[in-house]
């Protein structure tokens, strides 16, 4: 029988890091060449002493998937273990007027092509006109280009300009990632600040209080992440 005399081991995490060319707030310092700031971010990450990375940004996953690239065939990275983080805005608001703040992060070892078709396709929020958009590019761009009636000469600006309206309800959350496939293949977090969290739903009784309540039961007991 071997012998495993090791004790245990400890490293850092940060699940919460925003990449460059984020969907909102990006205030990452960018040159002619955006090659040049990507870099510069990828050779800060080697040179952290954290081990496990969130990487985040809003209602996608296209930054995590372009630092997996860099990581898989490139040789960047090593040692590093990225996870793809997926920050979203849930309706009820907060006291604030907010919506609240969760994230979603997935398995590494999920397909990307089955999160697209089984968490994003089914993101869906109504316009004021009616119209109806899912989480995905092409949709997107439409609702961009809805909220503003301008003829953008790129994708990125009414993509960015979509996902600062886009909200989806807490329940269909729960029944997305509810499904077989991410079963034990994710994780969620949830703000709990007044501000952007579910903090700010807090009443004395009501229906308010109740799906805090549900919030917190859903959220934080059943699912987990093997890395």
């Amino acid at each position: 029988m071997e012998i495993i005399n090791r004790g245990s081991e400890w490293n850092k995490w940060d699940l919460h890091i925003h990449t460059p060319h984020t969907k909102k707030e990006d205030n990452y310092v960018t040159s002619n060449d955006s090659r040049d700031v990507w870099d510069k971010y990828i050779t800060e990450l080697e040179n952290s002493d954290i081990k496990v990375f969130g990487i985040t940004d809003y209602f996608s996953l296209d930054n995590y998937y372009y630092l997996k690239n860099q990581q898989d065939n490139n040789g960047r990275l090593q040692g590093k273990i990225l996870l793809p983080n997926v920050e979203l805005r849930i309706f009820p608001v907060a006291k604030h007027g907010n919506a609240i703040n969760i994230h979603v992060i997935f398995d590494p070892k999920m397909d990307r092509k089955d999160i697209e078709r089984e968490f994003f396709s089914n993101l869906k929020m109504n316009s004021t006109s009616g119209n109806e958009y899912r989480c995905i590019k092409e949709d997107l761009i439409a609702y961009g280009k809805e909220l503003k009636r301008e003829n953008y000469q790129d994708d990125d600006t009414p993509i960015r300009e979509a996902i600062s309206k886009f909200c989806v309800n807490y329940e269909e959350i729960f029944k997305i990632i509810s499904k077989p496939i991410f079963k034990n293949r994710s994780l969620i977090a949830v703000s709990n600040t007044s501000k952007d969290g579910v903090s700010g739903l807090q009443t004395t009784g009501g229906n308010l209080d109740q799906i805090r309540t549900n919030i917190y039961q859903q959220y934080l007991v059943k699912f987990s992440i093997y890395v």
